[in-house]
């Protein structure tokens, strides 16, 4: 079974495709991030895949809401 990370996204919807489906979780985690989405109370939540595709549609989405700012590469010495 593939890694999952789950992040809360509290004060912005920042991913517009979330995939906030628990239905692939094992139960204790699904319990566990359950009583952590009622008590902390998100707008929204995703549960990661890991996939470059996947990685790579967050740091989109988080850099046009502001959230990271993609930095000039500089050359090494």
């Amino acid at each position: 079974m593939n890694d999952l990370y789950l992040f809360i996204f509290l004060a912005m919807e920042v991913f517009a495709k979330a995939n906030n489906s628990l239905d692939s979780l094992p139960s204790k985690i699904r319990e566990y991030v359950q009583d952590k989405i009622q008590l902390c109370q998100p707008t929204n939540f995703h549960v990661c895949d890991g996939t470059d595709q996947e990685n790579q549609q967050l740091l989109d989405s988080m850099e046009r809401a502001g959230v990271i700012r993609k930095l000039k590469k500089y050359k090494n010495w």
